[in-house]
């Protein structure tokens, strides 16, 4: 009887993986301004100049105790109404800002599709595009062309590629700027 090939090991379970993010005792809260004069001058230090403007504080707690562990491989879905705290959590992760209370560990690269087609250019081609946005998201200039294969491959825009952003649909756009944010390969993927 022919003997059989090896097999590789069997993947760890994830519960035995490690932790990529590691969220404990979270608070965000942001301050609520009358007006953004007075934010600015809060911002300053200065709100004390209106001091014939008698202020009363008040603030929104987006966030409250949170707490969770992410393992390697695990996905997480956060569902909520609109003003819940979905993208500030996202964008806690991301060190967009920091949090109010508690501590979050993040173990790994980090991309964020929170906004994508930040930084395309209307009068930059489709390649034009492509390049810029992958070098900023930090692909290496050694695998750049690889990645722009693969894009160009997904995208199947064809000579649109050397036209400008701008005469692109509204469809071709948004397929272009997906794929270049998806490029990057992190080891922590945030999509709002």
């Amino acid at each position: 009887m022919p003997e059989l090939p090896a097999r590789d090991a069997a993947p760890a379970p994830i519960s035995d993986a490690p932790v990529a993010i590691r969220v404990t005792g979270l608070v965000k809260t942001y301050r609520l301004y009358d007006s953004l004069s007075d934010q600015a001058l809060d911002i300053m230090g200065l709100g004390g100049l209106k001091f014939w403007k008698r202020r009363r504080k008040r603030f929104h707690e987006a966030l409250k105790g949170i707490s969770f562990e992410l393992r390697k491989g695990e996905r997480l879905a956060v569902i909520g109404r609109n003003g819940a705290g979905k993208s500030t959590l996202l964008k806690l992760f991301n060190e967009n800002f920091q949090p109010t209370l508690g501590h979050i560990e993040v173990n790994g690269t980090v991309q964020a599709l929170l906004h994508t087609g930040l930084g395309f250019f209307p009068d930059f081609t489709g390649y034009e595009n492509l390049r810029s946005s992958l070098l900023y998201n930090g692909l290496s200039p050694g695998e750049l062309e690889g990645a722009i294969a693969e894009i160009v491959d997904f995208v199947e825009l064809g000579e649109f590629l050397h036209q400008p952003f701008k005469t692109y649909s509204l469809g071709m756009r948004s397929r272009l700027q997906f794929a270049a944010a998806t490029a990057i390969h992190p080891d922590i993927l945030l999509i709002d």
